[in-house]
Order: structure tokens, then C-alpha cells, then sequence
């Protein structure tokens, strides 16, 4: 989803991970508010790109799923996440090359590659689904896994204006406004003290997708661990 995101996050608590480190709220100016809108973006997003880890979660709409709502931990090269998908939950679980899901039959259906019967999918709903990489219809909900995935979901397609200074999250933010033909399709919100984190991003009308996002718990520790006994996607498609 171009989530000019999605998400809420709980400031500086790890669900059940060990904290490493987080975006600072108070503090003295960064001096981001004095740059350009153009600038201010490509700070925010060379601070996404240097993080070692970030929390995000929120919710939106995405034009394969419908409404989205997410709970997410992206590290450089993987990730953690949980989303609710109007066809049921969906756990998500990137590291390196390999994907992990585990769903119900109805989301595997969009997600599984051609060939899988009906049988062979009831029987794989609810375990741990190992998929390649690469495979199409997983790309969307891919884009929450890996700090440099996320990044892309930030980069601008329209004309970008400086907004108002305030408080996002607990932090202060400078708004960065995005058009396209005169009218709005979303912000980020860019921290003005501390490192030039991105802090919130809304899509609205116009948009890919349309939502808002939260990031937080920079450089915590996420552990990601291959599930055991999970199956092979391609074993299914004998069935």
C-alpha cells in the first residue's frame, strides 16, 4: 500500500521486543523546519533508510485487500507484521529472501500462486506458509518489509508544500503537504528535534492508497526467526 501510510504506535514500547532505541521527541531544533519542503523529504527519508529497524502500524485502504489495518516491525532486510484484512488476519513474516504467511483459506486465496486447488489450501489455512520472494501477488503486502520498502512508499509523486509546525505523537513535527493538479493527496509529518525521522504520513483522496501511518521504536532489536515446520508452497501445487 502506498501508505503515505498507515499506523499508531505506542511511544517507545516494543511489543515483546527489546528496545534498542527510539526517535526522539524533546530536544533542540534539528533545523528541519527551516529547510525546503523538497530537503525536509529527503532527510526524513535518509533517516528511514539509515534506521536499523522501525514500529510502524495504522490503517487504510488498499485497492487489493479493501480496509487494512496493520501492526509492523521492519528491520533492513526483513520483518514482523500482523494485518486485518476484511477476508481475515494475516501474519506476516519476512527474513532476507524467504516469506513466511499464515492465513485463512480466503486470504490465502489472493496471496498463494496459480495451480494450488481448494483441498490443498483448507489444509494449509492456519500454518506457516513458506512463499518465494519474488511471487507477484505478494508485492503488495510486502511493502511493509524492509526499512527500504517502506521508503518508497514515501517517495513524492506530486508537488510538495511546507505546512504548519506542531505536535505529532508526542514529537514536533514540521508538515510536509503533496498535491497533484490542485488538489491534496497526503503529508508526512518530519520531526524537527532529534534525527529527521518521519513521524506520521496520511494519504487521503488521490492517493494509491488512502490511510495514515505512525512510525516509531527506531533501532529497536526485532528478532526474526524462521517458524518451525513451515511448508513449502511449492509442495502444494501437487495437490
Amino acid at each position: 500500500m502506498r501508505i503515505r501510510p498507515v499506523s499508531a504506535l505506542a511511544p517507545c514500547l516494543a511489543l515483546g521486543l527489546a528496545l534498542g532505541g527510539c526517535g526522539g521527541g524533546g530536544g533542540s531544533s534539528n533545523g528541519e523546519a527551516g529547510k525546503s519542503a523538497a530537503q525536509i523529504i529527503v532527510d526524513a527519508r535518509a533517516a528511514l533508510t539509515s534506521a536499523t529497524s522501525v514500529h510502524l502500524t495504522g490503517s487504510g485502504t488498499d485497492m487489493n485487500f479493501g480496509q487494512v489495518t496493520f501492526d509492523a516491525h521492519a528491520t533492513q532486510d526483513g520483518c514482523t507484521a500482523s494485518l486485518k484484512l476484511q477476508s481475515g488476519t494475516l501474519a506476516l513474516l519476512r527474513i532476507g529472501s524467504a516469506v513466511y504467511l499464515k492465513a485463512p483459506v480466503a486470504v490465502l486465496r489472493a496471496l498463494a500462486p496459480a495451480g494450488i486447488s481448494t483441498s490443498a489450501l483448507q489444509l494449509a489455512a492456519g500454518s506457516w506458509l513458506k512463499l518465494p520472494l519474488n511471487l507477484p501477488q505478494l508485492q503488495t503486502v510486502l511493502r511493509l518489509c524492509g526499512v527500504h520498502n517502506v521508503d518508497a512508499l514515501l517517495a513524492p509523486t506530486g508537488q510538495l508544500a511546507k505546512g504548519a509546525q506542531s505536535t505529532t505523537n508526542g514529537k514536533k513535527v514540521i508538515v510536509i503537504n503533496e498535491s497533484a493538479n490542485g488538489r491534496a493527496i497526503g503529508s508526512i509529518a518530519v520531526a524537527t528535534t532529534g534525527k529527521a525521522y518521519p513521524v506520521e504520513a496520511i494519504g487521503g483522496p488521490g492517493a494509491p492508497v488512502q490511510g495514515t501511518a505512525l512510525f516509531s521504536d527506531w533501532n529497536a532489536h526485532v528478532s526474526l526467526t524462521a517458524p518451525n515446520g513451515a511448508i513449502d508452497v511449492t509442495s502444494l501445487l501437487k495437490h
